[in-house]
């Protein structure tokens, strides 16, 4: 019997008899079985590491980093004839490039895994001639790193570069594809009248702007509470409109001069030094000039106080290119709020996130650790009510959003985990709360894959779908009880606003970091958080007829308490004249 490995979807392709057929993990085996496959599928082990290890993958992987963006830089600075410092260049695109290297990082050790505990024969690749590999903007890592297309492509080009077909008797099949590339994440939003006549209304202030006025963008506060937060500076609430980017074609002769290979020797950091070329952000190549005019032209400050934001830092390429050149040529504090829950909590801990190496401040949920980092609150639960007792009906299960593939090791079989262990529980709990409940899974799943998972694990048992459509604060509104299936920033807004919350993470030991861990044991003791589904199965069932006895109970409150002190604080009055305090320090130290 003959092994073969197939990379990707290939349609009308006729496999041999005798071909044992190999995939990566258990989305291709349903795609291939659904198109009547006879021959025997199986599923690879996928490269997978304990919590040591992954540590150690993490410092391998930033090393490759730092070398790489440095060489970079220097490359798109003779090209653009610029003179920005590593600095700015990690703030145009510091995150992209460490999730490309953790995703070829991944990709390399799991290829060289299976070729080495397979004797694979045959190796059969989907090559799109009309899929470009290369993104548009910094975002576009996350989609791409569950596109079908661009995975293959980053296989194929892995396994040419190692060149085993050379050294072993591998017969390598390609199956080009015409078809469009995956469509995005996000359904498109109807117009809303409430929303579009509130930018307008915001849009009139623009005429007060000065020069001067603190940045304030995307801080994960409430919007009302952002602009009351900027009438504070004394400085009109804005409303930011940015043009849309048309992205410029490929242009190959362009990217040829951006050569950072050094020497010969297979290993990981030269196949990233020798193809990252093609892989680079149109953003930074194609398109620079054009957003770096754009940014300029955007309307922001000349000379600002401060720029603050919690979020476009990543997603906003205008306004990145905007800070990165101001802050080439001004010494203005770039401070950063925290966005989302695994700050300093996952194995990542605070040394491989590029906005901590590019901002001046980074202001916390709660947790200090020096002068950079600042403890202050939880800005997506500031103020909103805390929980009071209700009767609400309904059991809100919130799923993990359709799985991020840009890490330096495998994460698919968690995912798929997580839908099962919830099946298993709405099967196994009082028919009163499975039938009361309502799965929210969210946009992601309107992608190609995330309809896959949809129609495999939910669409046919009849459930109550939610698919983001709603705020996550409206579902909340209407349950008694929230359940997540995986370590969410919800977890953290709930806790801080005391809403009764449990969640279900049978691997927590493996991915949260030595230091924090003390914090998630005040939620298993609280019966919050539960490493076993049973266990899980078994509270539902006791606590659902009455959940305030449980989640009001002191035992359960001490427990929250001891969770959120000087980690997630909910903030009170007086937070956001604490925060303005912090926003200023810098700048009145450089005025004075």
């Amino acid at each position: 019997m003959i092994k073969s490995l197939i990379i990707g979807e290939l349609n009308n392709i006729k496999f041999e008899n005798n071909e044992k057929l190999i995939v990566i993990e258990n989305y291709y085996k349903d795609f291939y079985q659904k198109k009547n496959i006879k021959n025997d599928i199986s599923i690879v082990k996928p490269f997978l590491l304990n919590k040591s290890k992954k540590i150690l993958t993490f410092k391998k992987c930033e090393n490759i980093y730092s070398n790489i963006l440095k060489d970079i830089s220097k490359s798109l600075n003779k090209l653009h004839k610029v003179n920005f410092n590593t600095r700015s260049w990690e703030i145009i695109f510091g995150n992209w490039l460490r999730f490309f290297v953790w995703a070829c990082f991944e990709r390399y050790k799991n290829l060289e895994f299976i070729l080495r505990q397979n004797n694979i024969k045959k190796i059969y690749f989907l090559r799109d001639k009309k899929y470009s590999s290369t993104a548009n903007q910094e975002s576009d890592i996350y989609y791409s790193s569950i596109d079908d297309k661009w995975n293959s492509n980053l296989y194929f080009e892995i396994f040419d570069y190692l060149a085993i077909n050379k050294n072993k008797d591998i017969k390598v099949l390609t199956q080009n594809s015409y078809s469009n590339s995956e469509e995005g994440f996000l359904f498109k939003k109807k117009d809303n009248f409430k929303e579009n006549f509130y930018k307008k209304f915001l849009k009139f202030f623009s005429i007060f702007q000065s020069e001067n006025d603190g940045i304030i963008l995307t801080t994960y506060l409430s919007p009302i509470y952002e602009k009351i937060f900027e009438v504070l500076f004394f400085q009109a609430p804005r409303h930011w409109d940015f043009e849309k980017i048309v992205f410029k074609k490929f242009d190959s002769l362009l990217r040829s001069k951006i050569d950072i290979s050094r020497g010969k020797k297979k290993n990981i950091e030269n196949f990233i030094r020798k193809n990252v070329q093609n892989f680079l952000p149109k953003s930074l190549i194609e398109s620079f000039s054009n957003i770096l005019e754009m940014s300029k032209k955007a309307g922001f400050p000349k000379n600002p106080k401060f720029i603050f934001t919690s979020n476009d830092f990543e997603g906003n390429e205008i306004f990145k290119f905007y800070t990165a050149n101001l802050l080439m040529k001004k010494k203005i504090p770039y401070i950063i709020g925290q966005h989302g829950n695994t700050y300093f909590t996952d194995l990542r801990v605070d040394k491989y996130r590029s906005e901590f190496n590019f901002s001046d401040k980074f202001f916390t949920y709660g947790y200090s650790k020096s002068t950079k980092f600042k403890g202050l609150f939880n800005f997506s639960s500031y103020g909103r009510k805390k929980y009071k007792s209700q009767k609400k009906k309904k059991l809100l299960i919130i799923v993990s959003p359709l799985e991020f593939r840009a890490f330096p090791f495998s994460n698919t079989t968690q995912i798929e985990l997580g839908f099962t262990n919830v099946l298993d529980i709405l099967q196994s709990v009082n028919k009163k709360i499975s039938k009361n409940t309502t799965i929210r899974l969210g946009n992601s799943y309107y992608s190609k894959r995330g309809k896959y998972y949809l129609s495999k694990y939910f669409k046919k048992k009849s459930l109550n779908i939610d698919m983001g459509k709603d705020t996550f604060v409206k579902a909340r509104f209407n349950s008694r009880l929230c359940f997540f299936n995986y370590d969410s920033s919800g977890i953290l807004e709930n806790l801080a606003l005391n809403f009764p919350t449990v969640c279900l993470w049978d691997n927590i030991e493996d991915n949260i970091s030595d230091k924090f861990f003390f914090k998630y044991k005040f939620l298993i003791k609280a019966k919050i958080l539960f490493l076993d589904k049973n266990d899980l199965i078994d509270h539902l069932d006791h606590i659902w007829n009455n959940v305030d006895n449980w989640w009001l109970s002191e035992n359960t409150q001490k427990y929250v308490n001891k969770f959120n002190e000087k980690f997630n604080i909910q903030g009170d009055y007086t937070s956001l004249f604490k925060l303005k305090k912090n926003c200023l320090e810098n700048y009145e130290k450089n005025i004075l």
